[in-house]
């Protein structure tokens, strides 16, 4: 066994990385399953990618956050009934269809966060359809122009899309599109272009062009996935530093404890081993990849159901392995500055502090221990602390993190915490292997814990011990 100082150190670090990121996964997965965020994801790459040519600023992280509160606002804007005036896209058609409204699970989750590529192309197909109806007229009056011998009321359906698409890439089509003031559908000129490309593939085969629909779908959905994993990295940034400044996790602070407090390094190293040998007996090394974090995966069909799970795993991680570390590592803010005189204290507070002190040693109840130090000014500061608790709790972390190094240190663990659980899983299980694989001492012949000269070399004849065992 390889006993380094050094790799217990890094063993240590990399369990609280590993710790704290799957505390940060397990948040940003309650939080993506209470407001929808996969669905909603998967909605804006259909709505505003694949069928709208919309700029695509929402990957953002300001966008990100303008997502954020659309989201925690949206059952205020149906309460009042708020609907945004604007031409209705034919994203919006598509997910309007029976089919998609189906897949919703509750008003709340009425949008689904996985849809087959067999149903996108289906449905595209029907709106196509239902959109060729409501211009039939203006359809046929293009062909019969330019003069095409084609009989439209009687002809297959791909037929009919493959003229719908022509006729609204012509002169008078963009002009209805353009127009404000109609009722129909908007459908840009791009989707349009993509449209007629896949129809002239095809060559009017409505198996062959189904294909197409799909595999254009497939696409699109790994550069949805892709922007959503993206998403994900930045609220886990987000949650990772929100944690490291309530818990006080300061990756600077717990290297130089880990580095020089024997004791707690090797409890931490002990807690390591064995979550590591946890993980891997529930099979979380196979079960961990990123697959379960694109709106390609399919949730459950409760929803709630999920978040109450999510809820409970949150409470056991912060009631099992990482309670039982902080403790270890003294992590956390300890009293919140109770003990000292705080920079609030002594501006805000100094006057209604002394009056509390005042007041105390009025107070001929109050029993004093006789070899207490400032007694009257920890019980007035006490007192304090219990009438103004949240902002005194509060400021003093405030005061704390903007040091500059503590400030690293959280910041730290954040970018850690991007990195992934699985990451840090495998890390740790590598250095567990090199810890527990360490070199052993060799004679000049090779062989192991040589017998020292002033020790007679004893032999058993007919031995039963295995000579690879000896030593």
């Amino acid at each position: 066994m390889l006993n380094s100082p050094v790799l217990d150190t890094a063993i240590g670090l990399v369990f609280i990385y590993l710790l704290y990121s799957l505390l940060a996964t397990s948040v940003n997965e309650a939080f993506s399953t209470l407001f929808g965020l996969r669905a909603r994801m998967l909605k804006k790459g259909i709505v505003d990618s694949m069928l709208s040519n919309t700029e695509r600023k929402e990957w953002l992280w300001f966008e990100t956050l303008k997502s954020f509160f659309e989201t925690i606002l949206e059952p205020f804007k149906l309460i009042v009934g708020y609907k945004p005036i604007s031409k209705e896209k034919l994203g919006d058609k598509f997910y309007e269809h029976p089919v998609i409204k189906n897949y919703g699970y509750s008003n709340r989750n009425s949008i689904p966060s996985y849809i087959s590529k067999e149903n996108f192309s289906t449905i595209l197909i029907e709106v196509l359809k239902k959109y060729y109806q409501d211009h039939e007229a203006a359809v046929i009056a293009y062909v019969k122009a330019k003069k095409v011998n084609v009989n439209l009321k009687d002809a297959p359906s791909i037929i009919k899309i493959y003229y719908l698409v022509d006729y609204l890439l012509s002169p008078a089509g963009q002009a209805l599109i353009a127009n404000f003031k109609t009722q129909h559908t908007d459908i840009d000129t791009e989707t349009l272009e993509i449209l007629q490309l896949y129809l002239q593939k095809s060559y009017q085969n409505i198996e062959t062009f189904t294909k197409q629909i799909e595999d254009w779908y497939d696409d699109s959905m790994n550069r949805i996935a892709g922007w959503y994993k993206k998403q994900v990295q930045f609220w886990l940034f987000s949650i990772g530093l929100v944690i490291a400044i309530c818990f006080n996790v300061d990756i600077i602070e717990i290297a130089g404890k880990i580095s020089t407090d024997k004791d707690a390094r090797d409890k931490l190293v002990e807690l390591a081993i064995k979550e590591a040998d946890g993980l891997k007996a529930a099979g979380y090394q196979q079960t961990s990849t990123d697959t379960a974090a694109t709106p390609k995966a399919k949730l459950p069909k409760d929803p709630l159901v999920q978040y109450k799970s999510q809820i409970d795993t949150i409470k056991k991680q912060l009631n099992g392995q990482i309670k039982e570390a902080n403790n270890l590592l003294a992590i956390g803010w300890g009293d919140y500055g109770l003990k000292r005189d705080s920079t609030l204290v002594s501006k805000e507070y100094a006057g209604e502090l002394a009056s509390i002190t005042k007041e105390l040693k009025a107070d001929v109840t109050l029993k004093v221990p006789k070899d207490a130090k400032n007694f009257y000014a920890q019980k007035a500061l006490q007192r304090l602390y219990d009438d103004h608790w949240i902002k005194l709790k509060a400021y003093y972390v405030l005061e704390q993190s903007t040091n500059a190094r503590k400030l690293l240190g959280f910041l730290l663990l954040a970018f850690g915490v991007c990195l992934g659980a699985p990451f840090w899983f495998d890390l740790l299980q590598k250095f567990i292997k090199i810890r527990g694989t360490g070199k052993k001492e060799t004679s000049g012949n090779g062989s192991t814990n040589p017998t020292p000269e002033t020790q007679p070399v004893q032999v058993t004849v007919n031995s039963n011990i295995n000579p690879e065992a000896v030593g």
